[in-house]
């Protein structure tokens, strides 16, 4: 009986997303306190999820692209980066959600 629950426990948290990065509740908030680390017209952001009570403060991106995203939601797996930078560069964030997520 406890191998079955473990096994079945197993299998719930694979099928679902306990990180939630695949729901419409991440946005961006600036990162004053590392901009030193970006590049001249590159911006340090946080990506947050407030239902979560996460955030995440080691992304860049182009201060256009920031200003593009500010005030919208978005899946936090939509983004694209490239890993190698540090801070991460969000190279696009080629989707939002409407409001009502």
């Amino acid at each position: 009986m406890k191998y079955c629950l473990s096994v079945l426990s197993v299998l719930m948290c694979t099928a679902c997303d306990p990180w939630r990065k695949n729901k419409c509740e991440w946005y961006v908030v600036p990162d004053a306190k590392n901009q030193s680390l970006a590049k001249k017209d590159w911006v340090t952001l946080c990506v947050r999820n407030d239902k979560l009570g996460k955030q995440k403060c080691y992304f860049q991106t182009k201060y256009k692209t920031a200003r593009s995203i500010r005030g919208k939601t978005f899946r936090y797996n939509s983004m694209v980066i490239d890993r190698e930078a540090f801070p991460r560069k969000i190279l696009a964030f080629p989707e939002t959600c409407s409001s009502s997520g």
